[in-house]
């Protein structure tokens, strides 16, 4: 499946717009105004907090490897260890970003610790089972992602009880399930993940652009709508109103549900209609293909004064940033496009790295320096 999916690429465009959003309300709007907002927040939250975006990186990875090479499963040997090596190399990649920005944080905030669960290390280290996950059935994938939480509920019943008893149950505790609800632990939000290459797997199977309406709706739409919807309900009636809590076990149902769910009516929606999803004209399209960057780069806010926007010049400031940074990246996009985006390089470098084993352990000519620098020019505007 060369052909990019819009709706996809859209959802994972709002995540980071509600990302930008919700920053700026929380680090430049004063404390009063805010709160008077924060039913808002407490709405858009489940999606905007790394959740719906580790959930459409799954199914984009799903999507790209089965696109490739008419899929990894019917590969040949040299073709798929490459792209194993690819994939292990491109999260390999992605971690040492991650951890330059963790590392980063340790000069800002005394309280930070090199392996805290900002997104970019936490979607490396999911990353880093792309490969074994994509060699599973789609109902193998759903029964590990189950019982993985399971096993986070019970796991951190367990930690919680054994709190005063050694502080090593501390430690875990910390680590597993930081008392930072900013973060996203790898326990609690890889079932996004892996949720995510379930979905990537049944849009293959369905071949989005060329199957039929009725067979999109029979295999992707009702199988993965209905249990959305009771996830959605099971985490809402578990705790109610705990799933309101972020990083709550209830909190992470719920949010597997809503974005599940919000996922698979877009996708119907792109299916059935003719709508434009990949518009060069809306600052989503923008904010997914530069993601990566994106999401670094949004960092600039925290410089700003603090409590410098009222409830009335917050969403004036919202959109005339907006419409700026739409132009800005409409003219990247139209110059150098992917060289911009660290997305992008990061599965260049991937590439690049493993064409290299290629060439070093299996003594294939590929002529991967010349492959990697054309790779990259093709991204350079001629205009």
């Amino acid at each position: 499946m060369s052909k990019r999916i819009g709706s996809i690429d859209f959802f994972r465009g709002f995540c980071m717009f509600l990302m930008l959003i919700g920053h700026i309300a929380l680090w430049l709007v004063v404390p009063a105004d805010f709160r008077a907002q924060e039913f808002i927040w407490i709405a858009l939250e489940p999606i905007a907090k790394g959740t719906g975006f580790i959930l459409i990186s799954g199914t984009s990875i799903a999507l790209s490897l089965s696109g490739k090479s008419g899929g990894f499963e019917n590969a040949d040997k040299e073709t798929k260890r490459l792209m194993r090596n690819t994939a292990y190399l491109r999260a390999l990649l992605l971690l040492c970003v991650a951890l330059i920005f963790n590392v980063g944080l340790l000069f800002t905030n005394p309280e930070a610790k090199i392996y805290d669960w900002w997104i970019l290390f936490t979607l490396s280290i999911c990353l880093m089972f792309t490969w074994p996950l994509m060699k599973l059935t789609i109902n193998s994938r759903l029964i590990i992602g189950v019982m993985l939480l399971v096993f986070d509920y019970f796991f951190f019943q367990y930690l919680n009880a054994n709190l005063n008893n050694s502080p090593i149950y501390a430690d875990l505790m910390e680590f597993f399930f930081p008392s930072d609800t900013r973060q996203n632990p790898i326990l609690s939000f890889f079932p996004f993940y892996l949720f995510g290459t379930i979905i990537g797997s049944l849009l293959t199977e369905v071949n989005f652009y060329e199957g039929s309406t009725e067979d999109f709706v029979r295999k992707v739409t009702l199988p993965v709508g209905l249990p959305s919807v009771g996830f959605l309900i099971f985490g809402i009636l578990f705790n109610f109103p705990g799933f309101l809590v972020t990083n709550s076990f209830s909190y992470i149902i719920y949010a597997i549900g809503l974005n599940s769910l919000l996922v698979t009516v877009l996708l119907t929606i792109d299916k059935i209609t003719n709508f434009n999803f990949n518009s060069k004209y809306s600052p989503l399209f923008y904010y997914s293909f530069y993601s990566l960057t994106f999401y670094l780069l949004h960092y600039i806010i925290m410089f700003f004064p603090p409590n410098i926007l009222n409830g009335i010049t917050f969403w004036i400031v919202v959109v005339i940033l907006n419409v700026v940074l739409m132009f800005i990246f409409n003219l990247i996009y139209r110059k150098i496009k992917g060289l911009f985006s660290l997305k992008y390089l990061v599965s260049a470098g991937g590439l690049y790295f493993a064409i290299k084993i290629e060439e070093k352990f299996y003594n294939i000519t590929t002529y991967a320096d010349i492959s990697f620098i054309d790779r990259l020019k093709m991204n350079i505007s001629s205009d």
